[in-house]
């Protein structure tokens, strides 16, 4: 149920419309190609393959046919830049052909094979395309398994097979009487059955308690989001805290490097900074201080250390005047 038939393309049903109006169509006896080929080779593989089946044959079988292969598709047939036969001839050619070949494109069904039955002309399908899974529309040749269509098992057997059937063609005709027939009652049938789908009335849906229940459920909805924000919330906290310690941690490592560094452990003994502070007119805490520098400096490697904090950790004061700088490496006053 659902399935609707792909048709005939509109600029087709255009031209048949022009060409034919209400006049019944030719028998197939009368026809003057026994078949035609008309499709682009692009869109499927095995269309490659009957175009070599096609001009391999077609000396050793001199039948009249109408070949119109193009190389690319296109949907602007109609265009003057394209290759491709128009509407107008394209009609007409199916309009005067027994048969129709109707390759596999990207899809199995095709536009062609609805366009040749309108036509009068019988349908030619390849016996794979009834199983091609690949395609968008798998399968969507299975409501014409039972047609009389011809279905041939390779496009090998194309011209043994047709050279055959053309040579009765009483059983031509009527082959193309029933295939009109099954047509009509195949979309009939279609079209009946999409109707009632479409026209089917529509369930009654019982409606109690619909109200409250879409109040709960907008509800819910509210407690699910703001137990999101609580835990997003939560989230934001810890990692504050986590960062707050870690920033505690460092600032922990760091007093201790300078406590360390701070420690009288200095290299100088007292007759040399006596020597240094007559040498130098410099107060021995001010020495001390720089030696006291120059250890801070070995220890944290590339932190700097404002004079002001080492002061206040040596006790000498809050920065003082005395001028301190590392132009030899180990942080000596000059």
């Amino acid at each position: 149920p659902g399935y609707l038939p792909l048709g005939m393309e509109y600029d087709s049903w255009l031209s048949l419309r022009k060409i034919q109006g209400e006049a019944d169509f030719a028998p197939a006896s009368e026809r003057k190609f026994v078949f035609n080929a008309m499709f682009s080779a692009s869109t499927n593989e095995n269309r490659a393959n009957l175009a070599y089946t096609i001009a391999r044959h077609a000396a050793d079988h001199p039948l009249p046919v109408f070949i119109a292969i193009s190389k690319e598709w296109t949907s602007k047939v109609n265009s003057p830049k394209t290759t491709q036969v128009n509407s107008d001839d394209y009609m007409g050619v199916l309009l005067d052909s027994v048969f129709t070949l109707a390759p596999a494109g990207h899809n199995s069904e095709s536009y062609r094979m609805f366009e040749a039955v309108e036509a009068g002309s019988i349908p030619v399908f390849l016996k794979a395309d009834f199983d091609l899974e690949e395609s968008r529309c798998a399968h969507s040749l299975q409501h014409w398994h039972d047609s009389p269509a011809l279905i041939v098992d390779t496009w090998d057997d194309l011209y043994p097979v047709m050279t055959a059937l053309m040579k009765n063609t009483t059983e031509l005709d009527a082959r193309q009487e029933r295939l009109g027939m099954w047509y009509e009652k195949y979309m009939r049938k279609t079209t009946a059955d999409f109707e009632d789908l479409m026209l089917a009335p529509v369930p009654v849906i019982n409606t109690d308690g619909f109200e409250e229940m879409m109040l709960d459920q907008v509800a819910a909805a509210k407690r699910e989001k703001r137990k999101a924000e609580l835990r997003k919330r939560r989230r934001w906290k810890e990692a504050l805290r986590r960062e707050q310690r870690r920033k505690e941690v460092k600032t922990t490592e760091k007093m201790a490097l300078i406590d360390e560094a701070s420690s009288p452990h200095y290299s100088t003994t007292p007759s040399e900074l006596m020597e240094l502070e007559q040498e130098q007119g410099a107060d021995v805490p001010e020495v001390i201080f720089c030696n006291t520098l120059a250890n801070a400096y070995a220890k944290l490697g590339d932190h700097v250390l404002t004079r002001s904090v080492l002061y206040a950790m040596l006790g000498i004061g809050g920065g003082g005047s005395s001028d301190v700088s590392s132009s030899d490496g180990n942080g000596w006053r000059q």
